[in-house]
């Protein structure tokens, strides 16, 4: 190739270097490819640990969801404040499924303690739900804490009854 005195473009070695040069060398392709190679794994790893984040958050509102579900059992009655521990909790029915009555594992477990306090007539209680050390790995532990009425304080009220004459 021979430099030509009437192009803008120098000559160097019987390349043309300059506007009219076209495509990319080698080099710049393999850098390319590095770079976005680079980017997709800092990319993939921010996606895996968002995923990990999100699993947690959602097993730390379940946990929160359980813990008030047996709270509210407790206040209204149907549990009694007594102290149990790792006990399974069933999932509820679902109303798709009414004809169904088999009840499930959740992969849950609770557990509650109560405490006499200072204050007459309420007891502290506190309900921990922890998920099921044998299925999960890791497992996520949640304490809620509440005070609730004593039913052992509590005295029945008799009521009076007239006599109809």
């Amino acid at each position: 190739m021979q430099c030509r005195s009437d192009t803008h473009a120098p000559c160097v070695a019987g390349r043309k270097t300059g506007p009219g040069r076209r495509g990319f060398s080698l080099l710049e392709v393999i850098l390319s490819l590095a770079i976005l190679g680079g980017a997709m794994a800092i990319l993939g790893e921010a996606v895996r640990q968002g995923m990990h984040n999100a699993r947690i958050a959602r097993d730390l509102t379940d946990a929160q969801l359980y813990c008030e579900s047996k709270l509210a059992e407790i206040e209204a009655g149907l549990l009694t404040a007594n102290a149990v521990a790792d006990v399974p909790i069933e999932r509820m029915q679902d109303s798709l499924l009414e004809s169904s009555t088999d009840s499930y594992e959740t992969g849950w477990l609770y557990s509650v303690e109560s405490q006499v306090i200072d204050v007459a007539g309420l007891v502290q209680v506190a309900v921990t739900v922890s998920q099921d050390p044998a299925i999960t790995k890791n497992p996520i532990r949640f304490t809620l804490t509440r005070l609730v009425l004593d039913e052992s304080a509590i005295t029945p009220v008799e009521t009076a009854t007239e006599e109809i004459q």
